[in-house]
Formats: structure tokens, sequence, C-alpha cells
């Protein structure tokens, strides 16, 4: 049998969403029962609003000021109706997280799937397709 765990996300993120009693998914719950998944599905509020910075709940008005204050301040700024706010996490910070997250499983033989459409032609997810190679 193979099983895949849906909707991971880190704890730092969880907790700058206010997500932490909501989803009980975390890179930290997964260590014990790793070995019993072959699929990881990373959930979008990591992929979309830390990592890519393209989450579906931000407005393309606010997209590229949420690029500028990564780009100019390394901060993850998250949507919250039609304002931005700053999540209080350095993108290059969350960034370094999920590439040693991701290596650490890649390692196991586990596959990744990434909860949004990733873009290179997208300035968002390019910057961040950049810092995460490093």
């Amino acid at each position: 049998c193979r099983f895949g765990y849906d909707d991971i996300t880190d704890e730092r993120v969880n907790k700058s969403l206010g997500t932490e009693s909501v989803n009980l998914h975390s890179t930290a719950s997964l260590v014990p029962l790793l070995d019993e998944f072959w699929l990881l599905k990373v959930d979008m509020e990591w992929a979309g609003h830390m990592i890519f910075l393209t989450h579906p709940a931000c407005k393309p008005n606010l997209k590229a000021e949420v690029l500028q204050h990564a780009r100019d301040e390394d901060f993850v700024f998250v949507a919250r109706g039609p304002v931005l706010s700053n999540s209080g996490l350095r993108h290059s910070e969350v960034c370094a997280e999920f590439v040693k997250w991701a290596g650490q499983v890649i390692e196991k033989r586990k596959h990744i799937c990434i909860e949004l459409t990733v873009r290179q032609d997208d300035e968002n997810n390019a910057f961040a397709i950049k810092r995460l190679k490093g």
C-alpha cells in the first residue's frame, strides 16, 4: 500500500498564520510517520504564502507588493483581505528551512507535491525559485 501525507506545513508557518490548532500536519508531526508515506504534499499556505509568494487569496494588486517586501526587506507579507500583513518571517529563512526539509525527505526517497501552480514566468515564483536554488 502507498499512502500520501496531505497539507504539510512548517511549525513556524502555522504559528505565523495562526493555524497551529487547525493544521496538525506539520513537519514535526510527520517525523515519526515518515516511513509510512511515499508522497508528501506541501500545503498551499506554506507554498503559496511563504515560499512562492503567490497564494490564490492574494489579489493581483497586492502580489507585486508581496514580492517587493520579500526582495527589499526579506519579510513575507500575507494578504489579509484587501491589505497585507507582515508575517514576521524572513523569506530567506522560510526558503532555507524548506530546502533543508525537502532534502531530508528526498534523501529518504520520498516524493514531494506542491499544492500550487508554480511558473518560472511568474515574477514572484521566479524570485522564490532563485532563492531556493541558493
